[in-house]
């Protein structure tokens, strides 16, 4: 998509999406690096955003399994290491953030019997940060380097207003468990100020 276009559907959508899914270690690894450096801010504690911008909280989170719990890992991964990175890049200017992980054993099966894709032992990385962003539509590429995963959308955000995108993991199916963190992960869902983009 040529850039004429990109901006064209940028101007005329509230929440869209062009692409998401598989990402390359090629595509992630050059969307990792900034051409600009002045489109977001992260913003200290309680700092008051200037008048006339947008706030934007990110959350992410994924869970893996312990290092060593596999035996084999066919790539290099950071399943089970201390720290996991998530990266996001917004109109050019790209972020990593290395989220430390936390162990977790949660039940395997919920109250009703039905398999939890997150119970067992692991580890949870838990991506929460908030920045500071010129209100209006932006282009967001987010990814995992670790697992050669992205997605694409453009979002609209308000101005003097707490903007909130979530990812929530969605892990692959295997074999005898369906969905499952062991399996790995298949794709996010996206959710903007509550609304699901996909």
């Amino acid at each position: 998509m040529n850039i004429f276009l990109k901006f064209a559907f940028l101007s005329g959508a509230l929440l869209g999406i062009l692409t998401i899914g598989c990402g390359t270690s090629k595509e992630i690894k050059s969307r990792s690096l900034c051409d600009k450096n002045n489109v977001f801010c992260e913003t200290m504690g309680a700092d008051k955003p200037p008048q006339g911008s947008a706030e934007l909280l990110i959350k992410a989170h994924i869970k893996t399994h312990l290092e060593g719990a596999l035996h084999v890992e066919f790539t290099k991964s950071f399943h089970g290491e201390p720290e996991y990175p998530f990266l996001l890049n917004i109109d050019g200017q790209a972020e990593t953030w290395k989220v430390a992980g936390q162990k977790e054993n949660i039940p395997e099966y919920d109250k009703k019997g039905r398999r939890n894709p997150e119970g067992g032992k692991g580890i949870r990385y838990i991506l929460e940060k908030k920045i500071i962003v010129a209100p209006g539509p932006h282009w967001i590429f987010f990814g995992l380097p670790g697992e050669n995963y992205s997605q694409e959308f453009a979002v609209t955000l308000k101005e003097d207003h707490l903007n909130v995108l979530e990812f929530h993991p969605v892990y692959s199916t295997g074999r005898m468990h369906g969905q499952y963190f062991e399996n790995g992960i298949r794709s996010y869902k996206v959710f903007f100020n509550g609304g699901q983009v996909r």
